[in-house]
């Protein structure tokens, strides 16, 4: 069970601002559970830590004013988790998933709902993402790709969103294979609020997670930002159908940044909605993917 003073301290630092997720890993490597060291440390030391700024270094000496502030917001967290049944996890946890842990886009601290210890070891995983009002065709191949990698064993990780998101998911389930949810919100905030079915069913047979705190509402910085966790948590991402300067554009991008394969079914021709799918192909060295096979397509190629 997390303490206040341990959750406390990792708000101190991990909110300090500039310090990023890949900076704060490497100070959590360096300290351990001694991470409140980095307060004392003189600035020539933290100036000798790769990626620590001076910049970083004068928040870091405003942070250290801070520890009632995050003492109590650990304190009003942890009743917010036991509110909605939920849970938050620490990088340093044997329960963070693996391969958000791997990854740069990995958060010091996630919140979630479901069992998240059913995702520490999970081999393979694919994201499926795409718009929000897709063709039924679509909605059908993303439904049947996640149903049948799912019965291969893969998880299956999306955004929750109406549209390809959660075809993919309901895909997943129909399988009885793992899902996961990633929020732009809290997550014991059900959003889009119609999902409420589908959410719930995610925090019973897989995990709804978010790098935001308990109680967060939803909006469309966090909304786009979520699909660098999307990206982060899967092998590769499918994009079923997408238009240009859809949100599904964003995991596109992240892919890009990770260096992650990236899959798109053919476009159609003149049709606009299935601009992205032309665009993934002709600028960020995407992969087409049949029709009728695109869940052994990928699965073939991601071996």
């Amino acid at each position: 069970m997390i303490t206040i003073e341990k959750l406390a301290n990792w708000y101190m630092v991990s909110q300090c601002k500039y310090l990023g997720s890949v900076r704060f890993r490497t100070l959590l490597n360096l300290l351990g559970d001694d991470i409140l060291a980095v307060f004392s440390m003189s600035d020539d030391k933290l100036l000798s830590i790769q990626g620590i700024t001076r910049q970083v270094v004068r928040r870091i000496r405003e942070q250290a004013e801070t520890r009632d502030k995050w003492t109590k917001f650990a304190e009003d967290q942890l009743q917010l988790m036991e509110k909605c049944g939920g849970g938050i996890v620490l990088l340093d946890d044997q329960r963070y998933p693996k391969f958000l842990k791997e990854s740069p886009m990995c958060h010091p601290i996630l919140y979630y709902r479901g069992d998240i210890g059913r995702f520490q070891n999970y081999s393979k995983s694919i994201a499926i993402v795409g718009s929000r009002n897709a063709s039924y065709e679509s909605l059908a191949i993303a439904e049947s790709t996640a149903k049948e990698l799912g019965k291969s064993g893969w998880v299956v990780v999306s955004g929750m969103a109406l549209g390809i998101d959660s075809a993919a998911h309901r895909g997943a389930l129909e399988a009885k294979s793992l899902t996961m949810g990633v929020l732009g919100c809290g997550a014991d905030v059900v959003y889009p609020v119609k999902s409420r079915e589908l959410y719930d069913q995610i925090t019973e047979n897989g995990v709804i997670i978010s790098e935001l705190p308990f109680g967060t509402k939803v909006n469309a910085v966090w909304l786009q930002k979520r699909n660098k966790t999307i990206v982060a948590a899967a092998h590769g991402t499918f994009v079923v159908q997408a238009a240009d300067g859809g949100g599904a554009m964003n995991a596109v991008r992240a892919c890009k940044e990770q260096k992650k394969p990236i899959f798109t079914l053919v476009p159609k021709l003149d049709d606009k909605s299935f601009s992205g799918n032309a665009t993934v192909l002709r600028e960020f060295n995407g992969t087409a993917v049949m029709y009728a096979s695109a869940h052994r397509d990928i699965e073939r190629l991601l071996q």
